[in-house]
């Protein structure tokens, strides 16, 4: 009897995978039957979630909620907790569904208590994507906030302990959206090379000592991001905007063309070669900053700080250096000295 049991149980599954959902109610109602007559607990919680998930795909929502209640009483006789879990979750979703927020919560927060005792990440960010859209929808943004913060703190979890690379992937398998939900994020000290984010809201996200080598940023929102000591060696910036972005002994031996740096702390960074055609350097802090062979061609630099810089074969065609403040440099010539000061440079003595 368990073996046809089963096979109704399948077959359900089959049929609602494909739309059939009164076919697929049928095959489960029959599996029901046959696990009450044999007295097996377990597989009566999950043919009754499978008959609520019918229901619910039916429209019928009083029947669905009835079926998720009685597989959760069962369960919790039987101290399944796979099964609590599975029927709390339904719970909350059907809850979600007809827009009563506040007992969707309740029994959302009920399945991540279990999840979170489990260490099951994934189905945890389950739970939080759908948390999170609960207290959206009733306006509760911090409280979404913070479930979004939980969540990236899995993805980070997940990519410290796994084997893989990629961590968009598993942010992705985790429901984040990396165009949108990174910014303020912790994704400090982080192997994120190559790693494509172009076009990203970014806005304050820490990624201290994190290796972007080769990661294509082009357009991304780095504003007041914290970029410090971090690698960008090849990085493809062109248009990002990193005003008041912290880039303190940052590598940005890159491409910055285009990109907005207003504001932005680059105290000992290295800027090697970096190509800064067109790129606003208005009040940014370069002291002591490597600009050795960097191209400044039509940057604006007016009002920025490059006390102690080396400026060895930098590019300053036809940038702005109004009130930009030099001293102490090194590859500096009385003739180029000279030059920037009748462009509008200040040289301390």
């Amino acid at each position: 009897m368990i073996y046809e049991a089963d096979q109704f149980l399948k077959q359900g599954i089959s049929q609602y995978q494909f739309g059939e959902f009164e076919a697929a109610l049928l095959s489960w109602q029959k599996a029901l039957a046959i696990y009450r007559e044999i007295s097996d607990r377990r597989k009566q919680g999950a043919a009754l979630g499978n008959i609520g998930a019918a229901y619910q795909a039916l429209g019928n929502i009083k029947e669905a909620l009835a079926c998720f209640q009685q597989h959760l009483n069962l369960a919790r006789t039987i101290d399944d907790k796979q099964g609590e879990a599975n029927a709390l979750l339904n719970l909350g979703n059907a809850y979600l569904f007809i827009e009563n927020y506040q007992e969707a919560i309740a029994y959302l927060l009920l399945y991540l208590e279990i999840t979170q005792q489990s260490q099951n990440w994934h189905n945890q960010a389950r739970g939080l994507n759908l948390l999170k859209y609960a207290y959206q929808s009733l306006g509760e943004t911090a409280k979404a906030k913070q479930c979004q913060q939980q969540i990236l703190a899995l993805a980070r979890k997940i990519f410290l302990q796994n084997t893989t690379t990629d961590f968009l992937a598993i942010a992705c398998s985790l429901e984040l959206d990396p165009s949108i939900d990174f910014a303020g994020a912790d994704l400090s000290q982080l192997d994120l090379h190559y790693i494509d984010l172009h076009n990203a809201n970014l806005s304050g996200t820490n990624f201290r000592n994190s290796n972007l080598n080769l990661a294509d940023l082009v357009g991304a929102n780095l504003t007041a991001a914290d970029l410090s000591f971090a690698q960008l060696v090849n990085a493809n910036l062109a248009g990002a905007n990193l005003s008041f972005a912290n880039l303190t002994g940052a590598d940005l031996r890159t491409n910055l063309s285009g990109a907005n740096l207003s504001g932005a702390l680059l105290s000992n960074a290295n800027l090697k070669s970096a190509y800064l055609c067109r790129a606003n350097l208005e009040r940014v802090n370069l002291s002591g900053a490597n600009l050795q062979n960097a191209d400044l061609t039509g940057v604006n630099l007016a009002n920025a700080y490059l006390i102690g810089a080396d400026i060895t074969r930098a590019d300053f065609t036809g940038a702005n250096l109004e009130n930009a403040q030099f001293g102490n440099n090194i590859g500096i010539s009385e003739q180029i000295k000279l030059n920037l000061i009748q462009r509008g440079a200040i040289f301390e003595e």
